[in-house]
């Protein structure tokens, strides 16, 4: 009966890290927090039994795949609310300029008040 429940739970994981790879490549993080639930439940019941390496194997590269997606999602996600920052910098006042100096390291130019005098 252990082998019969160790095959369901890995036939089970696999198709739960293909149903994980369609949210993220959707953008429905909001339906992630229950596959991650389920995933762990999983993996508990996999790491009770003794499986086919090579069928461990094939899990490993489809979890560390969407690892690599949920990484890529997230610096995606750093990147969009630095530049909204900015943004929202930009719009509070004086703009500000991002730039790179002779080291390779970001520098802000902040523009400075014109000399230029209007007059009437």
């Amino acid at each position: 009966m252990g082998l019969f429940k160790q095959i369901r739970a890995e036939a089970a994981l696999e198709r739960l890290l293909d149903q994980e790879r369609q949210l993220i490549l959707s953008g429905r993080i909001d339906a992630l927090p229950p596959i991650s639930v389920e995933k762990d439940r999983l993996l508990t019941r996999l790491g009770q039994s003794h499986g086919n390496a090579g069928d461990l194997d094939h899990l490993r590269r489809k979890a560390d795949r969407n690892q690599q997606l949920l990484l890529a999602m997230a610096r995606g996600i750093r990147t969009v609310s630095r530049r909204l920052e900015a943004l929202k910098a930009q719009q509070g006042g004086r703009a500000r300029f991002s730039t790179y100096d002779q080291g390779g390291r970001s520098a802000q130019l902040i523009p400075g008040r014109s000399q230029f005098e209007r007059r009437a």
